[in-house]
Order: C-alpha cells, then sequence, then structure tokens
C-alpha cells in the first residue's frame, strides 16, 4: 500500500467516524470500491477501504457493477433481501446489521464506490438520515474522485432521492406498486409539460405546483 492509499483511507476513516457520530441511527458506516466488472473476472471484487462489514453480493454490489449512481435503502434486510441475496442478508443478520442506507456512486471512468450505512435496529435510517449523509457523502466523493466529479454525482443522487420519496407518496396514497407509482409521475409529468423531476420535487412539498 503506498502513501496515497494510506492517506486516503486515514481520510475516508475520518469521515465516517464523524458520519457515524451525526447520521441518525447509524450504529456504523464503511466505504466500498469495485475494482473488477464480473464480466472480465467472472465475479466482483471488492475492495474495502473503510470498515469491516460488506459482502460480495447485494443490492449495493448489483447497482455497482451496473454503474448506477443511486441510493439504496433497506429499512429490514432480513425481509427484503433475504430471497433475492440470501448470502448478503445471512451476512448482515451474523453482523448485527439490520438496516442499510447505501451511496452508490458510479462517475465514469472511474472505479464504483458505495457508501453506506449500517444500524443494529430495522426502520431507523429513514429521511434524515438519507439528508445527512448525503453531507458525508459529498466528502467522501471528494476524497475518491476530486472535486470536478462531485457536482454531477450528488445532482443525480439528490434527484433520484426527491423522486424515490415522490414515488413513494403515491404508492401510500393510492394504494399503488413502485412501477404503477412511477408511471403516473411520468403521465403527470408529460400531461403538464413539466420536467419529471419538478413534478416530483412538488409533490415532496419542496417546490412550487406545476403549470396546467
Amino acid at each position: 500500500m503506498d502513501d496515497h492509499d494510506d492517506r486516503l483511507r486515514l481520510g475516508l476513516r475520518e469521515i465516517l467516524d464523524n458520519a457515524v457520530r451525526d447520521v441518525p441511527g447509524a450504529d456504523g458506516a464503511v466505504v466500498t470500491v469495485l475494482r473488477d466488472d464480473a464480466v472480465t473476472t467472472g465475479r466482483p471484487r471488492l475492495e474495502r477501504l473503510v470498515g469491516g462489514w460488506a459482502c460480495d453480493e447485494g443490492p449495493c454490489v448489483d447497482a455497482m457493477l451496473a454503474r448506477r449512481t443511486t441510493t439504496i435503502l433497506l429499512d429490514d434486510v432480513e425481509t427484503e433481501a433475504a430471497e433475492r441475496w440470501p448470502d448478503y442478508a445471512g451476512t448482515a443478520g451474523r453482523s448485527g446489521v439490520r438496516s442499510v442506507l447505501s451511496f452508490v456512486m458510479a462517475p465514469p471512468g472511474a472505479a464504483p464506490a458505495a457508501v453506506s450505512f449500517h444500524a443494529g435496529r430495522s426502520g431507523v435510517l429513514g429521511d434524515p438520515s438519507r439528508t445527512v449523509g448525503m453531507v458525508f457523502v459529498l466528502q467522501a466523493a471528494v476524497a475518491l474522485y476530486g472535486g470536478q466529479q462531485v457536482g454531477r454525482l450528488i445532482e443525480i443522487l439528490g434527484t433520484r432521492d426527491v423522486i424515490g420519496q415522490a414515488t413513494g407518496i403515491l404508492m401510500e396514497r393510492f394504494g399503488l406498486d413502485d412501477e404503477q407509482a412511477y408511471a403516473m409521475l411520468v403521465s403527470s409529468a408529460q400531461d403538464t409539460d413539466t420536467s419529471l423531476l419538478d413534478i416530483a420535487t412538488w409533490l415532496t412539498g419542496q417546490g412550487k405546483p406545476p403549470l396546467s
């Protein structure tokens, strides 16, 4: 390990120590980087830069393999992940992890990475955790990728966060599944000649109503 790697790990450790102290509900955090793509190696190889808990499968790994910048919340890992990612759910259970909030970053030309917060209780990493967590994700992104990549990453994460919140509101209000709720958002945007983000921002109470 060279001096740059040492400095990177030390910097990330300081960021995550502060994050665990300040992010509501978080008991720990980990930074992972996807070093090899499964297409060329047959399996993903994750390098844990900071933290001790991770697994070589799960929604976070799938997002990194797909090079998709996104935010993933599992309120109850055992019930939400056991069927699709049994090893992930099992590793989490043995490690005392009950809920996980992950911010996946996949900038062009760089290795995908994720900052994941975990808790020993279910349902404790909600919107306040997401909001505060983004502050520390920004700091970690600067350390990992430099300032040029960060603006676009945070814009994508923030956009998808708002759209996800709006989708959840429609699911609860109208008894829809996630695909139906997202289709309703898209239809509303088209009907009012408004961007999807503007519709979602208005629906979540963060912006002005779209013009009809």
